[in-house]
């Protein structure tokens, strides 16, 4: 199966492609928040890479969120666009859990670089290590999951939600027990007054900067774990392209205004006729 994956949520819009080999190959924008003029050509030259096609894709992965309202728009657009075009299905992936999976990229480089104990490198990661993703949602609040990280390698364990920093971290607190914290996601970047804080009485490792913001290459890892992997439970790994939305957690900024009265009702009303 050849998946195409598409990553718009954040900064940097990027296209991957993944082969019936797992091998991945990756385009990214190089100007923020250049998503909807750069996904067409990132998407040629990907699928050029790899002497394909548009035609010759299986699926379409695409990352639905949470991240920029305007972002996700475009990716999800994108995909169902592409899914109704090549009559193929699509694959959701959360942003979140892109995220988690170049943590696990991470910590598996080091415990391969520790000989396979990643205590030696991190203490008290011997056992475990516990994943926060985090994407800053402004005023003082995060998208964010928590995760376990171990040999068995990475499994979820509190669901998507928007969270404010300090219950965050001290949520994160009380789930790791006595294992490490690995904080990642553009949240690094938004708090680090409050993580400084975190790493005074915790084991905390930032993730690097190369490890830290959404890609389409994990977009793409996923999708294609996805697809291989049987339905289970209610939650689809394909889905038709009519089903593919966005996951915002929140409302917009705009709709908040207009629910607080801030926003002229009158207004509001008449932008979506």
């Amino acid at each position: 199966m050849v998946i195409i994956a598409l990553e718009t949520t954040g900064k940097y819009g990027s296209v991957a492609v993944i082969n019936e080999k797992g091998e991945v190959t990756t385009a990214s924008t190089e100007e923020e928040l250049q998503h909807l003029q750069g996904l067409l050509p990132l998407a040629t030259e990907v699928l050029g890479e790899n002497h394909l096609t548009i035609e010759d894709v299986d699926a379409v992965a695409c990352s639905v969120g949470p991240g920029s309202f305007t972002g996700i728009r475009v990716g999800v657009a994108t995909a169902r666009a592409w899914g109704q075009m090549l009559n193929i299905p699509c694959i959701p992936v959360s942003s979140l859990e892109g995220l988690a999976m170049r943590a696990m990229e991470d910590l598996d480089r080091r415990t391969e670089e520790a000989g396979g104990d990643l205590g030696q490198v991190i203490p008290g990661a011997s056992n475990g290590v516990l994943i926060v993703t985090a994407i800053n949602a402004r005023r003082g609040q995060n998208y964010a999951a928590l995760w376990n990280y171990s040999k068995q390698g990475v499994q979820f364990v509190s669901r998507e939600k928007q969270w404010m920093i300090l219950p965050l971290i001290e949520k994160a607190k009380k789930k790791a027990g006595a294992w490490p914290i690995y904080w990642t996601g553009d949240g690094v970047d938004a708090y680090g007054e409050e993580l400084a804080a975190l790493a005074g009485e915790h084991t905390l490792i930032l993730a690097p900067e190369e490890y830290r913001y959404p890609t389409a290459r994990t977009v793409a890892k996923v999708g294609w774990i996805k697809a291989q992997t049987p339905l289970s439970g209610s939650q689809p790994m394909l889905i038709p392209y009519e089903r593919l939305f966005p996951n915002y957690l929140r409302k917009s900024e705009a709709e908040m205004k207009l629910e607080e009265g801030s926003l002229s009702k009158k207004i509001g009303t008449a932008a979506w006729k």
